[in-house]
């Protein structure tokens, strides 16, 4: 197998990796055969251009990050599931054989369920990432722990299904939304004559940011959400006609 660097997780480790190699030579799938197989426990980092990380716990994925993404730490503060003071109090009372998951729980009472769903976000988040950014490299690096302390435990196989699902469904979003730097906002008028409309939970979520001014990756990073979630909102809400891509910023009231 040819040898290459990547880069190591944003916490992540000093030294050399444990195993790297080509994605060419050992596809991804492949990969976390391996991994699971032996039921190692560490860090993937993969290389340029993605340039993401996944951690698996005795071969199943728990967590993940990109350059640019929440950490866990912002994650969670975000989606108020705990305050930063908690949050740096579990850690601190976190040893090295404990799960920080484990510990927001029964220290602070952190709701398990919501914690569970942000890591599991991540996961399916970044595995879409490495498919649609691409990489050609990986680096393992053995021991490193999963930020969370492992809140979920998933078979990389349903993973990498899911991460498909939304390569597929992204293809469809591009051509209504083909860049996070256009502004998006409410229709002047209802679609279809309509006297009234009804949204859901997280449509409102995302609307209650659109002013016509914002870009789609302001509303991103607003939300802390990821990009395949708000554009997955966004492109649903454009073909219905509820809202509008402003070409030239938000239209005189």
């Amino acid at each position: 197998m040819t040898t290459v660097s990547a880069a190591p997780p944003a916490s992540g480790p000093t030294g050399r990796p444990d195993l790297e190699g080509s994605l060419v030579d050992l596809p991804l799938t492949e990969l976390f055969d391996l991994l699971a197989a032996t039921r190692k426990t560490g860090a993937v980092a993969f290389g340029e251009p993605v340039g993401a990380t996944l951690w698996v716990t005795e071969g199943r994925l728990g967590f993940g990050a990109s350059p640019g993404s929440p950490e866990a730490r912002e994650l969670l503060i975000a989606a108020e599931v705990v305050s930063d003071t908690q949050f740096d109090g579990a850690v601190a009372a976190t040893g090295p054989h404990q799960s920080l998951t484990e510990n927001l729980v029964d220290l602070f009472e952190a709701d398990r369920e919501r914690i569970e769903a942000i890591a599991h976000e991540q996961v399916i988040t970044t595995a879409f990432e490495v498919l649609v950014v691409g990489a050609d490299h990986f680096a393992f690096y053995a021991g490193e722990r999963d930020p969370l302390g492992a809140a979920v435990s998933l078979e990389h196989p349903a993973v990498l299904v899911e991460a498909e699902r939304r390569r597929a469904q992204w293809q469809k979003i591009a051509e209504l939304i083909p860049s996070t730097g256009i502004v998006v906002g409410l229709s002047p008028e209802l679609p279809g004559g309509k006297e009234s409309v009804t949204f859901t939970a997280d449509e409102w979520t995302v609307l209650s940011q659109l002013d016509g001014y914002r870009t789609v990756a302001d509303v991103i990073a607003e939300l802390g959400q990821s990009a395949f979630e708000v554009c997955g909102v966004l492109y649903e809400l454009l073909k219905a006609g509820t809202v509008a891509v402003f070409t030239h910023g938000r239209p005189a009231d």
